[in-house]
């Protein structure tokens, strides 16, 4: 498997016909669409990948950096192929306006409170909040970074207030 560098999901290059060359290197990509979103701009794509790991027949599987969604990071790892006791990354992110609005209709999450001002105004918030699912979301995205495969198993959360759409998250 290898990881599509438009939308970062994982596809299988011995299946799909989708792909593209760009400065010699073999791109493959889920659907047209992340294709097409690859070709309008390959150099932003191709340069910020960051390699996750090799197989044992030679393909690597990049993944898409932070920075190309709105994030940077920071990774401070020992080996390029494990993480070891002590490793770290950070993760910080603003979340807008346009991250809460495309969240709510990729979890048809639509909960007023995220989505009307009028509404969230006369809330105890005073004003619209991002989802909370979508304030833990970098999480995910920290451990993505780190070397290997890594395996998401669970969490437990505890919120100490709102997060409001322009704030910046940090998960190390």
């Amino acid at each position: 498997m290898v990881t599509d560098p438009a939308c970062g999901m994982e596809v299988d290059p011995l299946t799909t016909s989708v792909m593209a060359e760009y400065d010699g290197q073999l791109y493959y990509f889920c659907s047209e669409g992340c294709r097409e979103q690859f070709e309008k701009n390959p150099q932003r794509f191709a340069e910020s990948a960051i390699s996750a790991f090799g197989r044992r027949d030679g393909v690597q599987s990049p993944r898409l950096s932070s920075e190309s969604a709105g994030g940077t990071f920071e990774l401070h790892i020992r080996h390029d192929d494990h993480v070891n006791v002590g490793d770290e990354v950070t993760l910080t992110k603003t979340i807008s306006e346009d991250d809460v609005n495309r969240f709510a209709v990729a979890t048809s999450d639509t909960n007023a409170l995220h989505l009307n001002e009028e509404f969230a105004s006369r809330t105890r918030f005073g004003r619209r909040i991002v989802h909370g699912t979508l304030v833990s979301g970098p999480i995910s995205a920290a451990l993505a970074s780190l070397p290997g495969i890594t395996i998401y198993i669970s969490q437990s959360l505890e919120f100490h207030g709102p997060v409001f759409i322009g704030e910046t998250v940090t998960a190390r």
